[in-house]
């Protein structure tokens, strides 16, 4: 089973999210704009990082060669803040 990375979500306001992902070596620490309904991106000079907040459904891709780098479930009521 693939390991999930540390994951720290906090929304700003309706169209924003603060990230924070740590791996070992990786990491990504960004803001996630609203695209369209409840997807949200963000990237930064090696990856792009998509949310889909009504899914809970996390996606990291290396922008250069389109590798998949992380696919996981994580909601931001994982963070305690109800």
């Amino acid at each position: 089973m693939a390991k999930i990375p540390v994951t720290q979500m906090t929304k700003k306001n309706n169209d924003t999210i603060i990230v924070k992902i740590k791996d070992a070596e990786f990491v990504f620490n960004g803001t996630l704009k609203r695209t369209s309904g409840n997807m949200f991106m963000g990237e930064d000079k090696q990856v792009r990082v998509m949310y889909d907040k009504s899914t809970s459904h996390v996606v990291i891709i290396n922008k250069k060669t389109g590798t998949e780098f992380y696919n996981y479930i994580f909601s931001i009521a994982d963070e305690g803040k109800l």
